[in-house]
């Protein structure tokens, strides 16, 4: 007698799979950078933004590893969570289908965050992506009123 056995469901790997494609990049970045860093496997130190170790050492990876290095509080919490939902809002309505755009649009965003690092040395602390998803969420709710506590 051969029986099947029933077919278990992993509800966090179902959670993942269904993120949109993007920002399931995005997510994934900035948990193994986090990670990474926070660890100990890789030295937070060859993860930082330096233009000088970039351009005369060709260590590419600074492009791209400060946006989502991040400590283990809950302010690391709440950008995991806000560049979480900002980015699904974005990608499945104002991308919706579109993907090579939005793809356009984070490199651009990044690109003006690290050009704008040199001249704004002394205000910014911290690369991060989520106040340029602000604007393109709010482009979404033109039409929706709003109260001083968010969307009614």
């Amino acid at each position: 007698m051969n029986r099947q056995q029933p077919q278990r469901r992993n509800d966090l790997a179902m959670w993942y799979n269904g993120i949109p494609v993007c920002t399931r990049f995005l997510f994934t970045s900035f948990v193994a950078i986090t990670l990474a860093g926070n660890l100990g496997l890789v030295d937070i130190e060859n993860l930082l933004y330096f233009p000088r170790d970039i351009f005369a050492r060709f260590q590419i990876w600074r492009l791209y590893t400060p946006f989502f290095l991040y400590f283990f509080n809950i302010s690391g919490a709440i950008q995991l969570f806000l560049l979480y939902k900002y980015s699904v809002e974005l990608e499945t309505t104002r991308f919706a289908g579109r993907t090579a755009d939005y793809v356009y649009f984070l490199l651009v965003e990044a690109v003006l965050i690290l050009v704008s690092f040199d001249f704004l040395i002394s205000v910014i602390t911290k690369f991060s992506m989520i106040p340029y998803f602000c604007p393109g969420v709010s482009q979404c709710y033109l039409q929706v009123p709003g109260s001083g506590e968010g969307i009614k």
